[in-house]
C-alpha cells in the first residue's frame, strides 16, 4: 500500500480525535446519564468498557464485520421521540497487553465488574 505511514499516521489521528470527542460529550452530558440506578449492569442505560484478547488479524476483522452490523442496527433505531445516545468505538492491536491475567480469566477494565 502506496504511503502506508501516513495513513498509518492518520489513523491514529483519527483515534485520538474520537477519544477526544467522546472526553468532551462525556463532560457535556446530563448529571442523569451517570445516575446507575441498577446494581444490573445489563440493566444500565449506559456502558463503560474495555477490553483485550489475542486473536489472530482474521479473526479480529471478521469480528470487526459482525461488530459494525449491531452498529447499523444502533443507528437504524433512530427515532425523534428519543433522547439522544452516544456511542463511540475504537479497536487496533497493541504490542503488549496492559490488563493483568488472574488465572485463566482476563481482566477487563470495565462498569460490569463487581
Amino acid at each position: 500500500m502506496p504511503h502506508a505511514a501516513e495513513v498509518g499516521d492518520y489513523f491514529r489521528g483519527t483515534v485520538l480525535n474520537v477519544l477526544q470527542r467522546a472526553r468532551l460529550r462525556t463532560l457535556a452530558a446530563p448529571d442523569e446519564a451517570f445516575k446507575l440506578k441498577s446494581s444490573d449492569p445489563t440493566k444500565r442505560p449506559a456502558i463503560a468498557m474495555q477490553v483485550e484478547t489475542r486473536l489472530r488479524k482474521g479473526q479480529f476483522i471478521e469480528w470487526i464485520a459482525k461488530y459494525r452490523k449491531l452498529v447499523d442496527e444502533f443507528y437504524e433505531m433512530d427515532g425523534e421521540d428519543g433522547k439522544p445516545y452516544y456511542l463511540t468505538t475504537i479497536g487496533f492491536q497493541l504490542d503488549e497487553p496492559f490488563f493483568e491475567e488472574v488465572g485463566d480469566q482476563k481482566k477487563r477494565d470495565s462498569d460490569e465488574q463487581s
